[in-house]
């Protein structure tokens, strides 16, 4: 039996903020639109990025979203707009919710996010060698 989808019994307060302003992309990528909490592009390989800022419990995410129009981006896809995007020597996470939790408006999306405020995530290495 499938979980039926359930919303949240709250929303969160946040903010939002834009994490673009420093954002220096290479050749091939060019904005698409700007929003109050980040901005949209496109690159020449019809790979579509749109990046946000948004402050919850007082830390601050930077939220982006991966996709193409017929198919899911690839893993080296990911890698190269996290790279470019967040940057390459800080973390990014892929948050895979319960089924019944799981939203999503668009089949060929990929979502990243990026914490400002510190690393969420404990050192995996530490137990194994591995992550």
């Amino acid at each position: 039996m499938i979980d039926q989808i359930v919303q949240p019994k709250k929303r969160l307060n946040y903010k939002t903020f834009d994490p673009t302003l420093e954002l220096l992309l290479p050749g091939g990528w060019k904005k698409a639109a700007n929003r109050a909490d980040g901005a949209a592009y496109r690159s020449n390989s019809e790979l579509y990025v749109i990046i946000s800022g948004i402050e919850i419990d007082h830390k601050r995410w930077i939220h982006v979203t991966v996709s193409r129009l017929r198919r899911l981006p690839t893993w080296w896809e990911l890698k190269m707009v996290k790279n470019l995007f967040i940057g390459l020597g800080k973390s990014a996470l892929q948050v895979l919710p319960a089924h019944r939790e799981y939203i999503n408006l668009q089949p060929y999306c990929l979502h990243l996010w990026h914490c400002l405020d510190g690393n969420p995530v404990p050192d995996f290495r530490l137990l194994m060698g591995m992550i």
